[in-house]
């Protein structure tokens, strides 16, 4: 369950907040058989509102037990580069790698391999 996870992020320090796991009905253009998530926060102010205290992230969990985990990036001092394939001709993995390519190559750095 994403409680869990969501709790060992909290632990970890990680600052979180409940989104929607509601999807939308699939479109055409959807890569996958099923729409998209529409992932909007279930916390009014969610920039604000984040928080790693589990016994907080216990309770939004409790109140919506499907909710996927949002990660503000700005106060967990992220940066994510998300580089989506949407179709053939939108493919952002190759674009990053050009771009990679024609400068430096990146420090050390975790990567995460999602297929939807």
């Amino acid at each position: 369950m994403n409680v869990n996870l969501a709790v060992e992020y909290a632990k970890a320090g990680f600052f979180v907040f409940p989104c929607s796991a509601q999807r939308r009905q699939r479109e055409p253009h959807d890569r996958l058989p099923f729409g998209k998530a529409e992932k909007r926060p279930l916390v009014s102010s969610w920039s604000k509102d984040a928080s790693n205290d589990p016994v907080q992230v216990c309770k939004w969990w409790s109140e919506s037990p499907h909710a996927l985990i949002g990660l503000p990036c700005k106060q967990n001092r992220l940066l994510v580069i998300d580089a989506d394939r949407h179709s053939a001709d939108e493919d952002g993995v190759a674009h990053f790698a050009a771009l990679c390519e024609a400068h430096e190559p990146l420090p050390p750095h975790p990567v995460v391999l999602t297929d939807y």
